[in-house]
């Protein structure tokens, strides 16, 4: 289960509404807790506001491949700058692959590499 955090920044217009509806976050908490609730497998943890980064910031748990359902949704509101979601995941989860990743890295061409490289690479 993967731990996510769902980062946006309302447009100028998005704020100024969500400033004046007195509510915090003009009700924006309790669409994304909606949204979340009839995804399955991402379940709604919390939302915090970034000083730093003038950004809400919700943290949501669970599946990774449901994680562009969310964003979609976000995005496609045209209530946000932007929105971006990291998904981080536990090292025993990211170590399952670890076989698999070596195995294709062997024979990965980068494309940073020139015949010269990859000979000598080989060797």
């Amino acid at each position: 289960m993967a731990l996510i955090q769902v980062r946006v920044r309302p447009t100028v217009r998005t704020r100024a509404q969500m400033g004046a509806s007195g509510s915090f976050a003009g009700g924006f908490v309790d669409a994304l807790r909606e949204l979340c609730g009839k995804v399955d497998g991402i379940e709604f943890s919390g939302f915090f506001v970034s000083m730093a980064g003038g950004e809400g910031v919700a943290m949501l748990t669970g599946s990774p491949h449901q994680v562009p359902v969310v964003y979609q949704v976000l995005t496609w509101s045209g209530a946000f700058e932007y929105v971006k979601a990291e998904i981080l995941i536990p090292p025993e989860e990211f170590n399952a692959n670890r076989a698999m990743a070596e195995t294709l890295a062997a024979h990965f061409r980068a494309p940073n590499q020139d015949e010269i490289d990859r000979m000598l690479l080989e060797e």
